[in-house]
């Protein structure tokens, strides 16, 4: 596939990814590809091996095991957040595909008991703090092989991450069980701030590149050891902490990790910030 279908089609996916919980049209879709809708829906799934309403109906069910998760939005307002017609709706995708029923599928995690003693966390330098929006250039990457073409592409563009202390943002909306392994999304970004015009000049011929708002607010701020990991790995040791200091996510928020010291992977730290009410 040539450069500018495959950005066409990340736009598409983009606007999928920003608009779950509203009625989504398969003309407007097929708008932002610059396509007629026979023709997108043909390289859609050329590109993703599953039909554009399969992609729908998996990117929602994905959010709702997000905010299942996560928050304690009652099932029916997570009906309408992911956009479904109706708590039952939602309860039929679910079952279908989770194998369990959304009330079950969250007491799970309710139920989970560890403790917050994983060696790799440093605990005693946990801390909130606010962070501002910050706008970001961003690539994305699929498949759980894949997750450190980001990391690469930026090295290749930025010179010496470690060396000129780039700040990278990792981010994945995904949930391993969930998602096939090979489709799970991995974004990883820089604040625009650090681009020189030379650097900006050579993004649009970056087909897997796109620009995005890392939402502001407030965060608890957790240093680990290692690379940034899909959060599914963090979840039994984050949720522990939260309970246990009375916290909750912040459903509008979205988490995210910056990876910092990063020369070798040994003395590697990563921040991970989970929004917080």
């Amino acid at each position: 596939m040539d450069v500018v279908s495959k950005k066409h089609l990340l736009k598409a996916r983009l606007f999928i990814e920003r608009n779950l919980n509203d009625h989504l049209d398969g003309d407007i879709i097929s708008e932002q590809a610059f396509r007629s809708y026979y023709r997108f829906h043909h390289k859609f799934k050329e590109s993703t091996g599953e039909s554009l309403w399969q992609y729908v109906k998996r990117l929602r069910l994905e959010k709702a095991c997000f905010l299942l998760r996560y928050t304690s939005i009652p099932i029916s307002e997570i009906a309408f957040l992911t956009g479904f017609e109706t708590t039952a709706a939602l309860s039929k995708a679910f079952s279908s595909r989770i194998g369990r029923s959304p009330i079950k599928y969250r007491n799970e995690f309710l139920a989970m008991s560890q403790k917050y003693q994983a060696p790799d966390y440093n605990w005693n330098d946990v801390k909130t703090t606010r962070q501002p929006d910050q706008k970001i250039y961003t690539f994305r990457s699929e498949g759980l092989r894949r997750f450190p073409e980001g990391y690469f592409k930026w090295q290749t563009l930025v010179g010496s991450i470690p060396e000129n202390n780039v700040p990278l943002i990792g981010r994945s909306p995904d949930q391993v069980g969930i998602t096939d392994t090979e489709k799970l999304r991995w974004d990883t970004s820089i604040p625009q701030s650090i681009m020189t015009e030379h650097l900006k000049s050579e993004l649009p011929e970056q087909p897997l590149l796109f620009e995005d708002t890392l939402p502001g607010g407030r965060f608890l701020k957790v240093p680990f050891r290692g690379f940034g990991r899909p959060i599914a790995d963090h979840l039994p040791v984050i949720l522990g902490y939260l309970r246990d200091q009375g916290l909750e996510w912040r459903p509008s928020g979205r988490f995210f990790q910056i990876i910092r010291g990063h020369a070798e992977r040994s003395r590697c730290i990563t921040d991970l910030y989970i929004p917080i009410l």
